[in-house]
Protein backbone atom coordinates (compact mmCIF):
# COMPACT_ATOMS: atom_id res chain seq x y z
CA UNK A 1 0.00 0.00 0.00
CA UNK A 2 2.74 2.16 0.80
CA UNK A 3 4.83 1.58 -2.20
CA UNK A 4 1.19 2.58 -4.25
CA UNK A 5 0.92 5.48 -2.15
CA UNK A 6 4.45 6.53 -3.02
CA UNK A 7 4.24 6.15 -7.02
CA UNK A 8 0.62 8.19 -6.98
CA UNK A 9 2.08 10.66 -5.12
CA UNK A 10 5.32 10.72 -7.29
CA UNK A 11 3.00 10.92 -11.04
CA UNK A 12 0.77 13.84 -9.46
CA UNK A 13 4.18 15.48 -8.80
CA UNK A 14 5.38 14.79 -11.97
CA UNK A 15 2.00 16.45 -13.46
CA UNK A 16 1.95 19.46 -11.05
CA UNK A 17 5.74 19.66 -12.56
CA UNK A 18 4.53 19.47 -16.26
CA UNK A 19 1.91 21.83 -15.88
CA UNK A 20 3.80 24.58 -14.15
CA UNK A 21 6.40 24.47 -17.06
CA UNK A 22 4.05 24.52 -19.20
CA UNK A 23 2.44 27.59 -18.19
CA UNK A 24 6.15 29.05 -17.64
CA UNK A 25 6.25 28.17 -21.15
CA UNK A 26 3.26 30.02 -22.33
CA UNK A 27 4.19 33.15 -20.10
CA UNK A 28 7.66 33.15 -21.65
CA UNK A 29 6.48 33.44 -25.28
CA UNK A 30 4.04 35.88 -24.12
CA UNK A 31 6.71 38.09 -23.02
CA UNK A 32 8.71 37.29 -26.12
CA UNK A 33 6.02 37.19 -29.27
CA UNK A 34 4.70 40.10 -30.94
CA UNK A 35 1.40 41.25 -29.86
CA UNK A 36 -1.44 41.46 -32.50
CA UNK A 37 -4.00 43.05 -33.77
CA UNK A 38 -6.77 43.68 -37.18
CA UNK A 39 -7.76 46.13 -39.78
CA UNK A 40 -11.20 46.57 -40.50
CA UNK A 41 -11.12 48.25 -43.82
CA UNK A 42 -14.50 49.36 -45.38
CA UNK A 43 -15.71 50.84 -48.60
CA UNK A 44 -18.53 53.18 -49.40
CA UNK A 45 -18.77 54.11 -52.91
CA UNK A 46 -21.16 57.03 -53.96
CA UNK A 47 -21.66 58.32 -57.34
CA UNK A 48 -22.20 57.17 -60.98
CA UNK A 49 -20.94 54.62 -63.35
CA UNK A 50 -19.35 52.67 -60.24
CA UNK A 51 -17.01 50.11 -61.42
CA UNK A 52 -18.34 46.78 -60.36
CA UNK A 53 -14.99 44.95 -60.53
CA UNK A 54 -14.44 46.81 -56.88
CA UNK A 55 -10.88 47.96 -55.45
CA UNK A 56 -8.05 46.02 -54.19
CA UNK A 57 -6.59 46.79 -50.21
CA UNK A 58 -2.88 46.42 -49.37
CA UNK A 59 -1.27 46.65 -46.32
CA UNK A 60 1.96 48.24 -46.16
CA UNK A 61 2.81 47.09 -49.47
CA UNK A 62 2.08 43.85 -49.73
CA UNK A 63 -0.44 41.85 -52.13
CA UNK A 64 -3.23 43.52 -53.00
CA UNK A 65 -6.58 42.21 -51.77
CA UNK A 66 -9.82 42.03 -53.60
CA UNK A 67 -12.48 44.37 -51.44
CA UNK A 68 -15.97 45.19 -53.69
CA UNK A 69 -17.10 48.55 -53.85
CA UNK A 70 -19.72 48.87 -50.85
CA UNK A 71 -17.53 45.61 -48.78
CA UNK A 72 -15.86 44.93 -45.74
CA UNK A 73 -12.40 43.00 -45.01
CA UNK A 74 -10.95 41.82 -41.67
CA UNK A 75 -7.10 42.03 -42.46
CA UNK A 76 -5.79 40.08 -39.24
CA UNK A 77 -2.59 38.88 -37.02
CA UNK A 78 -1.02 42.47 -37.77
CA UNK A 79 1.17 43.64 -35.42
CA UNK A 80 0.40 46.27 -32.98
CA UNK A 81 1.69 49.62 -34.06
CA UNK A 82 1.20 52.04 -37.21
CA UNK A 83 0.26 50.36 -40.83
CA UNK A 84 -0.14 51.92 -44.24
CA UNK A 85 -3.31 50.95 -45.84
CA UNK A 86 -4.02 51.74 -49.16
CA UNK A 87 -6.77 51.27 -51.60
CA UNK A 88 -6.20 50.74 -55.61
CA UNK A 89 -7.76 49.73 -58.74
CA UNK A 90 -10.22 52.32 -58.85
CA UNK A 91 -11.66 53.17 -62.22
CA UNK A 92 -10.80 56.70 -63.76
CA UNK A 93 -13.80 58.16 -63.10
CA UNK A 94 -13.67 57.23 -59.09
CA UNK A 95 -11.76 58.59 -56.23
CA UNK A 96 -10.96 58.16 -52.45
CA UNK A 97 -12.53 61.27 -50.49
CA UNK A 98 -9.96 61.76 -47.67
CA UNK A 99 -6.22 60.19 -47.56
CA UNK A 100 -4.93 57.32 -50.06
CA UNK A 101 -2.85 55.67 -48.66
CA UNK A 102 -3.53 56.03 -44.74
CA UNK A 103 -1.73 55.00 -41.26
CA UNK A 104 -3.90 52.74 -39.48
CA UNK A 105 -2.96 51.85 -35.54
CA UNK A 106 -3.25 48.79 -34.34
CA UNK A 107 -3.98 47.65 -30.88
CA UNK A 108 -3.36 44.18 -29.19
CA UNK A 109 -6.15 42.32 -29.62
CA UNK A 110 -8.48 44.36 -30.73
CA UNK A 111 -9.43 45.37 -34.39
CA UNK A 112 -9.41 49.03 -35.85
CA UNK A 113 -11.94 50.30 -38.32
CA UNK A 114 -11.30 52.38 -41.60
CA UNK A 115 -13.42 52.93 -44.04
CA UNK A 116 -12.67 54.69 -47.09
CA UNK A 117 -14.97 56.77 -48.96
CA UNK A 118 -15.06 57.06 -52.55
CA UNK A 119 -17.05 59.48 -54.77
CA UNK A 120 -17.52 57.86 -58.64
CA UNK A 121 -18.13 60.77 -61.37
CA UNK A 122 -19.88 61.15 -64.51
CA UNK A 123 -17.73 60.47 -67.49
CA UNK A 124 -17.41 61.05 -71.53
CA UNK A 125 -15.93 57.70 -71.90
CA UNK A 126 -16.62 56.91 -75.45
CA UNK A 127 -19.35 60.21 -76.09
CA UNK A 128 -19.44 63.05 -78.02
CA UNK A 129 -19.74 66.66 -77.29
CA UNK A 130 -21.23 68.65 -79.51
CA UNK A 131 -22.63 72.42 -79.67
CA UNK A 132 -26.02 72.85 -80.78
CA UNK A 133 -28.66 75.67 -80.88
CA UNK A 134 -31.68 73.70 -79.88
CA UNK A 135 -33.52 76.51 -77.94
CA UNK A 136 -32.53 80.64 -78.26
CA UNK A 137 -28.56 80.12 -78.36
CA UNK A 138 -25.77 77.62 -78.44
CA UNK A 139 -25.40 74.70 -75.83
CA UNK A 140 -23.67 72.05 -74.86
CA UNK A 141 -25.14 68.49 -74.99
CA UNK A 142 -22.87 64.52 -75.36
CA UNK A 143 -24.20 61.78 -77.09
CA UNK A 144 -23.79 58.46 -77.78
CA UNK A 145 -21.35 57.22 -80.51
CA UNK A 146 -24.66 56.09 -82.41
CA UNK A 147 -26.64 59.39 -82.12
CA UNK A 148 -28.70 57.79 -78.78
CA UNK A 149 -28.62 58.90 -75.12
CA UNK A 150 -28.67 63.01 -76.28
CA UNK A 151 -28.38 64.97 -72.81
CA UNK A 152 -28.20 68.97 -72.73
CA UNK A 153 -24.25 69.39 -70.15
CA UNK A 154 -25.37 73.34 -69.33
CA UNK A 155 -27.67 75.91 -69.78
CA UNK A 156 -26.57 79.02 -68.31
CA UNK A 157 -27.21 82.41 -70.56
CA UNK A 158 -25.08 82.88 -73.46
CA UNK A 159 -23.46 80.48 -75.90
CA UNK A 160 -21.36 77.82 -75.47
CA UNK A 161 -19.74 75.96 -78.09
CA UNK A 162 -16.20 74.55 -79.29
CA UNK A 163 -16.63 71.76 -76.78
CA UNK A 164 -13.79 69.71 -76.22
CA UNK A 165 -12.97 66.65 -73.85
CA UNK A 166 -10.21 66.11 -71.86
CA UNK A 167 -8.25 63.11 -71.85
CA UNK A 168 -9.65 61.12 -68.85
CA UNK A 169 -13.10 62.01 -70.06
CA UNK A 170 -13.96 64.02 -66.76
CA UNK A 171 -14.28 67.39 -68.04
CA UNK A 172 -15.30 69.13 -71.03
CA UNK A 173 -13.32 72.54 -71.73
CA UNK A 174 -15.16 75.13 -74.12
CA UNK A 175 -16.12 78.74 -75.51
CA UNK A 176 -18.71 80.75 -73.88
CA UNK A 177 -20.31 84.05 -74.38
CA UNK A 178 -22.19 84.22 -70.99
CA UNK A 179 -19.97 87.07 -69.27
CA UNK A 180 -20.22 88.84 -72.31
CA UNK A 181 -16.78 88.01 -74.20
CA UNK A 182 -15.50 84.98 -75.80
CA UNK A 183 -14.32 83.03 -72.63
CA UNK A 184 -13.15 79.83 -72.23
CA UNK A 185 -14.49 77.86 -69.64
CA UNK A 186 -14.13 74.50 -68.30
CA UNK A 187 -16.66 72.07 -66.14
CA UNK A 188 -17.26 68.43 -65.24
CA UNK A 189 -18.62 66.06 -67.32
CA UNK A 190 -22.31 66.13 -66.30
CA UNK A 191 -22.47 70.27 -66.82
CA UNK A 192 -21.64 70.88 -63.02
CA UNK A 193 -18.63 73.02 -61.52
CA UNK A 194 -18.18 75.89 -64.52
CA UNK A 195 -15.33 77.58 -63.96
CA UNK A 196 -13.83 80.87 -66.02
CA UNK A 197 -10.70 80.28 -67.21
CA UNK A 198 -9.49 83.36 -69.19
CA UNK A 199 -10.39 86.58 -69.27
CA UNK A 200 -9.34 89.28 -71.73
CA UNK A 201 -10.73 92.10 -73.65
CA UNK A 202 -10.16 90.21 -76.79
CA UNK A 203 -11.64 86.86 -78.15
CA UNK A 204 -10.44 84.19 -76.63
CA UNK A 205 -12.03 80.74 -78.09
CA UNK A 206 -11.26 76.87 -79.77
CA UNK A 207 -9.37 75.55 -76.64
CA UNK A 208 -8.11 72.03 -77.07
CA UNK A 209 -6.29 69.98 -74.29
CA UNK A 210 -2.73 68.31 -74.15
CA UNK A 211 -2.58 64.61 -74.08
CA UNK A 212 -2.18 64.71 -70.04
CA UNK A 213 -4.88 67.22 -69.76
CA UNK A 214 -2.60 69.40 -67.43
CA UNK A 215 -2.92 72.05 -70.57
CA UNK A 216 -4.68 74.10 -72.77
CA UNK A 217 -3.73 75.32 -76.50
CA UNK A 218 -6.25 78.41 -77.28
CA UNK A 219 -6.46 80.96 -79.90
CA UNK A 220 -6.84 84.11 -79.03
CA UNK A 221 -6.90 88.15 -80.14
CA UNK A 222 -6.10 90.08 -76.58
CA UNK A 223 -2.51 91.49 -77.49
CA UNK A 224 -4.46 93.35 -80.95
CA UNK A 225 -4.34 92.27 -84.31
CA UNK A 226 -5.22 88.56 -85.52
CA UNK A 227 -5.78 85.42 -83.38
CA UNK A 228 -2.48 84.17 -81.92
CA UNK A 229 -1.87 80.85 -80.27
CA UNK A 230 -1.52 80.39 -76.11
CA UNK A 231 -1.01 77.83 -74.26
CA UNK A 232 -1.97 77.42 -70.26
CA UNK A 233 -2.73 75.19 -67.79
CA UNK A 234 -5.70 73.54 -66.80
CA UNK A 235 -6.70 75.81 -64.45
CA UNK A 236 -6.09 78.58 -66.10
CA UNK A 237 -2.82 79.64 -64.86
CA UNK A 238 0.44 80.86 -66.69
CA UNK A 239 -1.18 81.74 -69.62
CA UNK A 240 1.49 82.16 -72.73
CA UNK A 241 2.11 83.28 -76.13
CA UNK A 242 2.98 80.42 -77.92
CA UNK A 243 2.87 81.91 -81.58
CA UNK A 244 3.52 85.52 -83.28
CA UNK A 245 2.86 85.83 -87.03
CA UNK A 246 1.53 88.85 -88.54
CA UNK A 247 -1.95 87.16 -90.03
CA UNK A 248 -3.91 85.10 -87.84
CA UNK A 249 -2.91 81.65 -86.09
CA UNK A 250 -6.23 79.98 -85.27
CA UNK A 251 -7.80 76.28 -85.05
CA UNK A 252 -5.46 74.71 -82.81
CA UNK A 253 -5.65 70.70 -82.47
CA UNK A 254 -2.77 69.09 -79.87
CA UNK A 255 -1.56 65.56 -80.45
CA UNK A 256 -3.06 62.90 -78.75
CA UNK A 257 0.61 61.23 -77.93
CA UNK A 258 3.23 64.78 -77.75
CA UNK A 259 3.83 67.99 -77.48
CA UNK A 260 2.74 69.06 -81.42
CA UNK A 261 -0.23 71.45 -81.74
CA UNK A 262 -1.74 71.79 -85.31
CA UNK A 263 -3.15 74.85 -86.59
CA UNK A 264 -4.96 76.67 -89.14
CA UNK A 265 -2.40 80.28 -90.45
CA UNK A 266 -2.31 82.72 -93.67
CA UNK A 267 1.29 84.12 -92.58
CA UNK A 268 2.31 82.75 -95.87
CA UNK A 269 -0.67 84.30 -97.85
CA UNK A 270 -2.88 81.32 -97.67
CA UNK A 271 -5.27 79.70 -95.44
CA UNK A 272 -2.63 76.48 -94.43
CA UNK A 273 -2.52 73.52 -91.93
CA UNK A 274 0.83 74.00 -89.51
CA UNK A 275 2.08 72.22 -86.59
CA UNK A 276 4.43 73.71 -83.62
CA UNK A 277 5.93 72.08 -80.99
CA UNK A 278 4.24 73.52 -77.66
CA UNK A 279 7.06 75.00 -77.12
CA UNK A 280 7.38 77.02 -79.69
CA UNK A 281 9.73 75.14 -81.68
CA UNK A 282 9.75 72.90 -84.38
CA UNK A 283 7.70 74.84 -86.77
CA UNK A 284 6.30 73.48 -90.16
CA UNK A 285 3.97 74.01 -92.82
CA UNK A 286 2.18 71.10 -93.85
CA UNK A 287 0.02 72.01 -96.56
CA UNK A 288 0.68 73.74 -99.48
CA UNK A 289 -2.29 74.35 -102.01
CA UNK A 290 -4.44 77.49 -103.54
CA UNK A 291 -7.35 76.14 -101.73
CA UNK A 292 -8.40 76.74 -98.28
CA UNK A 293 -7.37 73.96 -95.36
CA UNK A 294 -8.54 74.00 -92.36
CA UNK A 295 -9.94 72.45 -88.60
CA UNK A 296 -7.18 69.87 -88.53
CA UNK A 297 -7.99 67.02 -86.30
CA UNK A 298 -4.90 64.21 -85.43
CA UNK A 299 -5.72 60.50 -85.49
CA UNK A 300 -5.46 58.84 -81.51
CA UNK A 301 -2.21 57.21 -82.86
CA UNK A 302 -0.78 60.61 -83.70
CA UNK A 303 0.39 59.65 -87.61
CA UNK A 304 -2.46 61.27 -89.61
CA UNK A 305 -4.42 64.32 -89.66
CA UNK A 306 -7.97 65.02 -90.99
CA UNK A 307 -8.70 68.43 -92.40
CA UNK A 308 -11.28 70.50 -94.20
CA UNK A 309 -10.65 71.62 -97.44
CA UNK A 310 -12.25 73.22 -100.51
CA UNK A 311 -9.89 71.86 -102.97
CA UNK A 312 -12.55 70.07 -104.73
CA UNK A 313 -14.81 73.05 -105.14
CA UNK A 314 -16.75 72.42 -101.97
CA UNK A 315 -15.52 71.90 -98.29
CA UNK A 316 -15.08 67.82 -97.80
CA UNK A 317 -12.91 65.76 -95.19
CA UNK A 318 -9.72 64.45 -96.47
CA UNK A 319 -6.35 62.52 -94.58
CA UNK A 320 -2.99 63.29 -94.95
CA UNK A 321 -0.05 61.56 -92.97
CA UNK A 322 1.01 63.59 -89.23
CA UNK A 323 4.03 65.18 -91.87
CA UNK A 324 1.56 66.49 -94.34
CA UNK A 325 2.52 63.81 -97.02
CA UNK A 326 -0.28 62.16 -98.83
CA UNK A 327 -3.31 64.50 -98.47
CA UNK A 328 -6.02 61.99 -99.75
CA UNK A 329 -10.09 62.26 -100.24
CA UNK A 330 -12.01 60.95 -97.78
CA UNK A 331 -15.50 62.33 -97.72
CA UNK A 332 -16.64 64.05 -100.89
CA UNK A 333 -19.57 65.33 -102.65
CA UNK A 334 -21.68 68.36 -102.98
CA UNK A 335 -22.14 69.01 -99.57
CA UNK A 336 -20.56 71.26 -96.95
CA UNK A 337 -18.64 68.30 -95.11
CA UNK A 338 -16.47 69.84 -91.45
CA UNK A 339 -15.17 69.57 -88.25
CA UNK A 340 -13.95 66.49 -88.33
CA UNK A 341 -13.02 64.16 -85.30
CA UNK A 342 -11.68 60.61 -84.52
CA UNK A 343 -12.78 58.24 -81.71
CA UNK A 344 -9.81 58.07 -79.62
CA UNK A 345 -9.92 53.89 -80.28
CA UNK A 346 -9.64 54.86 -84.08
CA UNK A 347 -12.32 53.59 -85.02
CA UNK A 348 -14.83 56.41 -86.35
CA UNK A 349 -14.72 59.58 -87.32
CA UNK A 350 -17.64 62.06 -86.65
CA UNK A 351 -17.77 65.38 -88.96
CA UNK A 352 -20.56 67.83 -89.63
CA UNK A 353 -22.74 68.65 -92.79
CA UNK A 354 -25.13 70.02 -94.74
CA UNK A 355 -26.05 66.83 -97.14
CA UNK A 356 -29.22 66.48 -96.00
CA UNK A 357 -30.13 70.56 -95.91
CA UNK A 358 -28.91 71.25 -92.47
CA UNK A 359 -25.77 71.10 -90.76
CA UNK A 360 -25.58 67.73 -88.78
CA UNK A 361 -23.14 65.17 -87.45
CA UNK A 362 -22.21 61.69 -89.00
CA UNK A 363 -20.12 59.27 -87.98
CA UNK A 364 -18.13 56.81 -90.72
CA UNK A 365 -15.74 53.81 -90.08
CA UNK A 366 -11.92 55.13 -90.49
CA UNK A 367 -11.66 53.47 -93.70
CA UNK A 368 -14.85 55.83 -95.18
CA UNK A 369 -17.41 53.51 -95.49
CA UNK A 370 -21.06 52.98 -92.84
CA UNK A 371 -21.68 56.16 -93.29
CA UNK A 372 -24.39 56.78 -90.62
CA UNK A 373 -26.50 60.34 -89.24
CA UNK A 374 -26.41 61.11 -85.62
CA UNK A 375 -28.03 63.81 -85.44
CA UNK A 376 -31.68 65.12 -86.39
CA UNK A 377 -32.83 68.47 -85.49
CA UNK A 378 -33.69 71.99 -87.42
CA UNK A 379 -30.69 73.87 -86.00
CA UNK A 380 -27.04 74.02 -86.55
CA UNK A 381 -24.80 70.84 -85.03
CA UNK A 382 -20.67 71.69 -84.10
CA UNK A 383 -18.14 69.41 -83.63
CA UNK A 384 -14.75 70.08 -82.44
CA UNK A 385 -11.23 68.30 -82.65
CA UNK A 386 -11.39 66.30 -79.52
CA UNK A 387 -15.13 66.23 -79.27
CA UNK A 388 -14.72 62.52 -78.84
CA UNK A 389 -14.26 61.04 -75.04
CA UNK A 390 -12.02 58.33 -74.27
CA UNK A 391 -12.35 54.71 -74.95
CA UNK A 392 -12.13 52.43 -72.11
Amino acid sequence: MHSARRVLDLTAVLVIAAALVAIQACDDESTTAPSQGSIEVTTSTTGVEIDPDGYTVSIDGGTPEAIGANDSQLFGFLSVGDHEVELAGLAGNCGVDGQNPRTVSVTVLSSTPTTFDVVCRATLFDKIAFASFRGTEQDIFAMNPDGSGEAQLNSEAGSDFFANVSPDGLRVVFTSTRDGNEEIYVMDSDGQNPMRLTSAAGRDREPTWSPDGERIVFASERDGGGQQLYIMNADGSAQLRLTNSAGFDTQPAWSPVDDRIAFISDRDGNTEIYVINADGSGLTRLTNNAAVDAQPAWSPNGQQVSFSTDRSGTFDIWLMNADGSTPTPFIEGTAFDRSSTWSRNGTWIAFMSDRDGNFEIYRVNADGSGLIRLTNNPDFDQLAPQAWGPNR
